[in-house]
């Protein structure tokens, strides 16, 4: 399947979001590390998922972590990719062992504390996601404008997928985010919410 962005199915924590991602044809899966966050997934508990699917990029999701730390897990899971929701320092994000997504979040910085941020981590980033809400369109189109043209956006935070596509098309990011979700029992899985978005990003053979 095809769509209009590239799609990463965040906080996976069970192999049922993890095949449907894969046979979806989505770009990125990506599993939570971070210890303080419901969604965390150990390690070993990741690993075993990673090792049945094929196809996506994976992702590690990592929160206050140090950068051996960082480094250990990418390593041990042989991740694609890094994505940090934390305060490391640009020349700490350096000294990470795969391209990295820096995660901001528009509801608790300005306008100019978001300019700084993605000044401060261009250099050493391969993309940006952007937390955000469907009332925070003016700021989000401005973001794309900030960015240079080969690092990429990111968007995450609507459920909606009709006000998750206005803000993509309004800042033109480059993907979205769509963010996984409990078992009911061990492979018994509602994915009614996941194909509403799928849906709406697909595009259709003519």
């Amino acid at each position: 399947m095809s769509f209009v962005c590239k799609i990463k199915l965040s906080e996976v924590n069970n192999l049922s979001d993890a095949r449907f991602g894969a046979a979806a044809g989505f770009d990125y899966l990506g599993f939570c590390f971070d210890t303080l966050n419901p969604a965390f997934i150990a390690p070993v508990k990741a690993k075993e998922i990673i090792d049945w699917v094929s196809g996506p990029f994976m992702v590690g999701e990592f929160g206050e972590q140090q950068p051996e730390e960082i480094n250990q897990i990418a390593g041990l899971l042989q991740l694609d990719l890094i994505e940090i929701k934390n305060d490391l320092l640009p020349d700490e994000v350096a000294k990470l062992s795969k391209p990295v997504i820096k995660y901001i979040n528009l509801g608790v910085l300005n306008k100019e504390q978001v300019q700084n941020e993605i000044k401060a981590y261009s250099n050493v980033c391969a993309g940006i996601v952007c937390q955000t809400t469907a009332d925070d369109m003016e700021r989000l189109a401005g973001i794309r404008t900030i960015l240079s043209n080969d690092i990429a956006l990111f968007i995450t935070g609507i459920d909606n997928p009709d006000e998750l596509y206005k803000a993509f098309l309004a800042c033109k990011a480059d993907g979205i985010y769509i963010t996984g979700s409990n078992e009911e029992v061990v492979g018994v899985k509602d994915f009614e919410s996941l194909q509403g978005l799928v849906d709406k990003f697909s595009i259709l053979a003519e």
